[in-house]
């Protein structure tokens, strides 16, 4: 019977003595079923209120098959056993054949092999596997694959892994830092009078080599290592563009990486080799690239200028704190002991000078 029709019935049937609203009643319950899609208690209220209708096993009934849908609503249809237990509760359920041909789906999928198991049951015809680089190594740097080695020198001695890394075959020159000049509307820094070209770029202070690897990110396509915020400047590592190198990345690469003869300059253990210094620079920086290099193709580590680095440390002058960033590969115008891998020096960021530049560095 119809839900409508069972109103309509009820209503000719009810006598004077009904209840006023019994039919009223089971309308509602009707009305609620044929809208709602959870269980409604208006069939239990007419149930208990009007026990002398005729109509009660019909409410009964509404009440024993909304709930059996609410059953059947709440049961994870993606696992076995839920399923199982279902059955075994409601055989009679209207959904009891539903839940049968889940509970076979589930079965039938649980029987096959994973795709990790087929997978290893194919290992032996799968072709070897070949691995790429994460993209092309640039001519003018080289891929530092990484590794663990002791930094620093006498009781400062210590273990530091690194991952791998690019870095530039010579410190950047004139040529490419006055691009980026001309390019932003910088000024030019001074040369000396000794000349531009393939010089390395001096004069230049740590704040502005920061500006310098944003921009050739950019041009590059690269996201920027770099966030500046006046002199704040925050470096993001897992970004793929320019920057310095870090004191740890720069010594390693020095003494040759995993390719290191542990020399004491980067590529010899005789300065003249491969390092200008005061005594042989005749007073002036000199065009990158003329020295010996080190184990991994590296020029200049050693004398010329002094190279920046990421690395900050903070000095206490009485009540006054200085924020300086490290420099190492020392240059032209000392004595080569300061072009020994292991030397450090600290500068401040904002100051430049005649014997310091820098080098770029990617992560890979």
């Amino acid at each position: 019977m119809a839900d409508r029709d069972l109103v309509r019935k009820d209503r000719q049937s009810s006598n004077a003595s009904s209840p006023k609203g019994t039919n009223y009643l089971l309308a509602i319950a009707i009305n609620d079923y044929l809208h709602c899609s959870k269980l409604s208690n208006a069939y239990t209220d007419f149930y208990d209120q009007y026990p002398t209708s005729q109509y009660r096993r019909q409410a009964l009934d509404k009440m024993e098959e909304l709930e059996e849908q609410d059953a059947w609503r709440k049961v994870p249809k993606t696992r076995l056993a839920a399923l199982l237990r279902f059955m075994e509760d409601n055989p009679h359920s209207p959904h009891f054949k539903e839940a049968q041909q889940l509970a076979s789906a589930l079965r039938e999928a649980a029987a096959k092999p994973s795709v990790a198991e087929a997978a290893k049951e194919q290992k032996s015809i799968v072709p070897p596997l070949i691995i790429t680089p994460k993209f092309a190594v640039p001519d003018h740097m080289v891929l530092v694959k990484g590794g663990t080695f002791q930094m620093g020198e006498d009781k400062a001695v210590h273990p530091v892994t690194l991952s791998d890394f690019l870095i530039a075959k010579y410190p950047l020159t004139f040529d490419e830092y006055d691009a980026f000049c001309k390019a932003t509307g910088r000024k030019l820094p001074s040369d000396e009078g000794w000349g531009r070209g393939q010089r390395p770029a001096i004069n230049v202070c740590w704040f502005d080599t920061v500006d310098y690897c944003n921009w050739r990110s950019q041009q590059n396509g690269f996201q920027k290592v770099y966030q500046v915020n006046q002199f704040q400047v925050i470096a993001n590592w897992q970004a793929d563009g320019y920057r310095l190198p870090t004191e740890e990345e720069w010594e390693y690469a020095a003494k040759g990486g995993q390719n290191s003869q542990g020399y004491e300059y980067a590529g010899s253990n005789n300065a003249d080799v491969v390092a200008w210094y005061n005594e042989n620079s005749g007073g002036k920086s000199q065009l990158v690239g003329q020295k010996k290099a080190n184990e991994l193709g590296l020029h200049d580590m050693s004398g010329n200028v002094w190279e920046w680095c990421w690395d900050e440390y903070i000095f206490k002058n009485n009540s006054i704190s200085l924020l300086k960033h490290g420099c190492r590969g020392g240059g032209w115008h000392l004595p080569n002991k300061h072009a020994m891998i292991e030397y450090h020096y600290n500068v401040n960021p904002k100051y430049s000078f005649s014997a310091l530049g820098f080098r770029l560095v990617r992560s890979y």
